[in-house]
Order: C-alpha cells, then sequence, then structure tokens
C-alpha cells in the first residue's frame, strides 16, 4: 500500500483501536507505531482478558415457592 491508501489504513488502526472495548491508552500508543502497530494491537487483543460481559451473573436467591 502507498500514498493515501497508506494513510487512511494507518489512521483507520488508530481510530478502530482508540474505539474498541477494550482499548486503553497504552493500547492506542501501539497503534501509532508505524508499520506494525496494527499487528500489535492485535496480538494484544488476542490475549485472553474477563470483560464485565463475560463474568458470570450472581444467582439471585429465589423466595419460596408457592
Amino acid at each position: 500500500m502507498t500514498g493515501p491508501v497508506h494513510g487512511c489504513s494507518y489512521l483507520f488502526v488508530i481510530l478502530a483501536t482508540a474505539r474498541h472495548a477494550q482499548g486503553t491508552g497504552r493500547l492506542t500508543a501501539l497503534a501509532l507505531i508505524p508499520g506494525v502497530g496494527g499487528l500489535l494491537v492485535l496480538r494484544r487483543l488476542a490475549r485472553v482478558r474477563p470483560s464485565t460481559a463475560e463474568r458470570p451473573l450472581r444467582s439471585v436467591p429465589q423466595g419460596p415457592e408457592r
């Protein structure tokens, strides 16, 4: 990729990282590295991290059955 396509894809990687649910300042900083930033971000996001959506919900105590 060269020219405007390269620049647009570079900006897309940075914006996509900043908007990602698990995106942090550190990940955005990794995305800013020219050439390999996007690959580093993908590698870091591939690590399994439990998010709030993946945590099991506590069971709510039920009252006596009628």
